[in-house]
């Protein structure tokens, strides 16, 4: 709800929620400003497809595949979620990511930009000669069209995505009112940075003992509290089990 993110200095700050243009809204239909912006969804895909071309892969789609093959051999083995780390995926291309750890995925973008800006260099001076032969106003659609496209890939994913988790922190903690349907296509990355949050057709909500297990829960994962963790699941009806299916005992 917008109130809520202006009352904890989210909106406008670090995300817009479209507001109702109550002229044109009829009994059937809401209208709704128009934020302008790349979705969520599309820019991960953009992503997973750069970071896979440069270790050696098709693309993200094949790149996750392999991905869910080695880490389903890793578990069936015996391995754990702290046990190998990136060893578990033995192809040598992926080596980097073991031995730089979380520098890993910054260079890989790096590499990918590089080598996606020397390619489209290519691919222009390729097709110039095509252009030569067209009016001045042909030309200018082109560029146009192709700015636009650049445009589209000109976002900063990780901030994106460290604003998506604090937005809906202050939603589920502190607010207690949140969007129960945040999925990728609901979210914008704006041209100045910002998110575009939209589809707040499902809202839930948290009472303050439901903000205070929420957030216990945030604290005992991040300490990687298995037994603290199992606690706070079962005392609110849930089972804990580990990945042989045992439970997990308490603190």
């Amino acid at each position: 709800r917008t109130r809520d993110m202006q009352q904890y200095g989210v909106e406008p700050s670090l995300v817009r929620i479209p507001r109702v243009v109550d002229d044109i809204c009829t009994q059937h239909v809401l209208a709704m400003e128009y934020l302008e912006g790349v979705s969520l969804s599309d820019a991960i895909k953009d992503e997973q497809d750069r970071v896979a071309k440069a270790l050696g892969r098709k693309d993200g789609d094949e790149l996750k595949t392999m991905l869910a093959s080695k880490m389903r051999e890793h578990f069936e083995n015996g391995g754990g979620a702290g046990s190998g780390g990136m060893k578990m995926l033995g192809d040598k291309n992926m080596k980097i990511m073991n031995v730089l750890g979380p520098s890993a995925t910054t260079l890989l973008r790096t590499y990918a930009s590089v080598r996606d800006g020397i390619e489209n260099v290519a691919i222009s001076f390729i097709k110039f000669g095509s252009k030569l032969g067209r009016k001045d106003n042909e030309l200018e659609l082109i560029a146009d069209t192709a700015a636009k496209k650049k445009k589209k890939f000109n976002v900063n994913l990780g901030r994106a995505l460290k604003t998506l988790v604090h937005v809906h922190g202050v939603q589920m903690i502190l607010s207690g009112t949140y969007n129960a349907d945040p999925h990728p296509g609901n979210i914008l990355l704006l041209p100045d940075g910002r998110l575009g949050l939209l589809d707040y057709g499902m809202v839930g909500k948290l009472s303050a003992k439901d903000r205070e297990i929420v957030a216990e829960t945030i604290v005992a994962l991040s300490d990687n509290d298995k037994a603290a963790t199992a606690k706070l699941y079962r005392e609110n009806g849930y089972r804990a089990t580990s990945q042989n299916g045992s439970d997990v005992e308490d603190a």
